[in-house]
């Protein structure tokens, strides 16, 4: 599976800069775990993992997870959801200037 940081370059894009705080890389990767096993996207909308997910996550695990990760883990994922709902927006409006330009050519 390729994570949406590598899969960058085939968009011609450049990834934004990753700065993970020194002894923090723990949460990113359980974000990683958590985000990339729960469907996020519903109606064309990213929703933020639901509490039951983290819980189903730590209950499978065994992971201790300390209030500061939790913390900074619902924030990742408002972040994540914020950035995906802005992709998702610039998509639809591309795909409705698709529909109008082609309309425009069958007058």
């Amino acid at each position: 599976m390729q994570t949406r940081r590598e899969a960058y370059p085939r968009f011609n894009q450049e990834a934004p800069p990753l700065e993970i705080p020194e002894g923090c890389e723990h949460v990113w990767d359980w974000f990683a775990q958590v985000s990339g096993s729960v469907g996020r996207v519903r109606d064309g909308v990213c929703d933020p993992i639901p509490p039951s997910e983290w819980l189903a996550w730590r209950n499978l695990t065994g992971e201790i997870v300390h209030h500061w990760e939790q913390d900074a883990l619902f924030a990742m994922d408002i972040a994540f959801c914020d950035e995906m709902n802005k992709e998702l927006e610039a998509k639809r409006a591309a795909h409705e200037d698709e529909i109008k330009q082609r309309g425009k050519g069958k007058k």
